[in-house]
């Protein structure tokens, strides 16, 4: 980043994420993926946080799917998600183009109660929300 800063911002050309959704997400995250790197590509790409990649989502969105592969582990991801919440509140109440919710998503995941419970505390109500699934 320090050699070429634009990098932070760049998307990819198949799904259109960032590096911030790569580091959040479950395509290509690993268990490597710190409190550090994501603040430092928030720091060099702030609107990163508010990019929706081709499937309309954010990089919260991927931080709630990535327990498939286990890449980012839950105190990790609790100190991720409170980053990512601080930098862009309206993350919460963002559905993707299937109306998915990050709470849906964590729920699909089988994120962990605490996790869930957190980003109930962010949008009281959402648990309640329907997706387009029902």
């Amino acid at each position: 980043l320090e050699y070429f800063p634009a990098a932070a911002s760049a998307t990819d050309h198949r799904g259109g994420e960032t590096p911030l959704h790569f580091a959040c997400g479950h395509t290509c995250g690993n268990s490597h993926v710190t409190i550090g790197i994501i603040q430092l590509l928030i720091n060099a790409a702030p609107d990163s946080v508010r990019h929706a990649d081709n499937n309309g989502q954010l990089p919260l969105h991927h931080l709630c799917t990535n327990i498939l592969n286990r890449r980012v582990d839950e105190i990790a991801a609790m100190k991720i998600l409170k980053l990512l919440l601080e930098n862009f509140s309206g993350a919460i109440c963002s559905n993707n183009n299937d109306g998915h919710l990050p709470i849906h998503l964590a729920c699909i995941m089988s994120r962990s109660p605490e996790f869930c419970r957190r980003l109930i505390e962010a949008y009281p109500g959402s648990e309640r929300i329907s997706d387009e699934d029902g």
